[in-house]
């Protein structure tokens, strides 16, 4: 961002000009060569005292996800049985999180239970075979989800029955959008959030 002196008068009234400088509205036309350096001469081709920057860095926006079979759910189902995931949300960027959009694709060979305990108090939502909820501050955030820090929750899904056996089941969740603790939304730095 560049700020610029245009013109100037004295306590009379009257157009002055600069010694070591030259005041205009063009912002291309200057010698800058450091930032905050009000002592050269730009008349002579140094760093210009009526023209300077100022550099700002925007910082990354990054969340993962990993789907988990939760603590004490065996890989080794029945048809029928009910398998408990979590979906862990990870704030692996540097712009805490909030809002944050997951959605778990439910597969043919499982079905989704809103009143199975543990989904019914979860606030998911299902829709055409996809189950969505919104991870924010005052459900599972008491803040913002803040750079470092991940948030867990949990999903139920229902096999069919009967399967044959030996029917591998392919659970895949993802994120679908986030805003910052602004309520901004946001662009992921490493991956695109879409369904």
């Amino acid at each position: 961002n560049i700020a610029e002196i245009l013109t100037a008068t004295d306590d009379n009234g009257d157009p002055q000009v600069d010694d070591d400088s030259t005041p205009d509205n063009i912002p291309d036309n200057d010698v800058v060569n450091n930032d905050n350096d009000v002592s050269g001469n730009g008349n002579d081709g140094e760093d210009e005292d009526d023209h300077d920057y100022a550099d700002v860095t925007t910082e990354a926006f990054d969340l993962a996800l990993i789907k988990l079979l939760a603590p004490g759910q065996s890989a080794s189902v029945e048809p029928g049985d009910t398998v408990h995931y979590v979906i862990r949300v990870i704030n692996q960027g540097m712009i805490a999180a909030d809002n944050i959009v997951v959605q778990d694709n439910v597969p043919g060979a499982m079905v989704y239970e809103g009143g199975i305990t543990g989904n019914d108090d979860e606030g998911w939502s299902f829709s055409g075979g996809i189950v969505t909820r919104t991870i924010n501050v005052g459900d599972e955030l008491t803040a913002a989800l803040q750079p470092g820090e991940s948030v867990e929750v949990d999903i139920y899904l229902t096999l069919n029955d009967p399967l044959p056996a030996g029917t591998q089941v392919r659970n895949i969740a993802e994120i679908l959008t986030a805003t910052d603790d602004n309520g901004d939304p946001q662009v992921d730095d490493d991956s695109t959030p879409d369904n």
